[in-house]
């Protein structure tokens, strides 16, 4: 039942700013629960959602995998926030902005269980888990790790290392695989 109860709260978190109102309810009236949660079916989640477990997470309202929504979620900009942010500049999530939190690890690639910007499962040149972006907002830089066999490559075309962690400035460009999908930073 606990566990229960703190799954609810993690649900009524994301989808709500009544949380700890809707958890007690849940408690005192147990029958009030697929009411509360029928109520939130089409509410966005609006947290980044990356303590509680696997599955996908949110970046910025959008869930990889699916069509950016509009509006969006909070973008940080990597000039002078706590977080930077990435902006898709081509492919399926051109113009899309995915704000990035100090110390977090941003994955980019087909394998919805592993990475947080999911591309399509039709890109044969995008690995499972291609890439990762981070923001270090102390150096202003953005460090990329290349995970992937077809590589990740600078706006100029240099292939970034396999498995070797780089730093970017703001403003660069990230290429994924072949110029149909990239990425700025910042």
């Amino acid at each position: 039942m606990v566990l229960s109860l703190i799954a609810y709260y993690i649900i009524y978190k994301d989808h709500s700013e009544s949380a700890v109102g809707f958890l007690v309810l849940s408690i005192f009236v147990a029958p009030a629960i697929p009411f509360i949660l029928f109520s939130m079916r089409n509410k966005e989640a609006h947290s980044l959602g990356g303590g509680h477990g696997g599955g996908q997470r949110q970046i910025g309202g959008y869930y990889g995998g699916g069509q950016p929504a509009a509006g969006g979620g909070p973008a940080y900009g990597g000039g002078g926030g706590r977080g930077g942010k990435v902006v898709g500049v081509s492919g399926m999530y051109k113009g899309a902005e995915f704000p990035i939190q100090s110390g977090e690890e941003l994955l980019i690639g087909r394998d919805s269980a592993i990475s947080h910007i999911i591309i399509d499962q039709g890109a044969e040149n995008i690995s499972r888990k291609h890439c990762g972006i981070t923001y270090d907002p102390g150096n202003r830089l953005y460090h990329v790790t290349d995970y992937s066999s077809n590589g990740t490559f600078k706006e100029d075309g240099t292939r970034l290392l396999t498995n070797v962690t780089s730093a970017l400035p703001i403003g660069s460009l990230i290429i994924l695989g072949t110029r149909q999908t990239s990425f700025r930073l910042g």
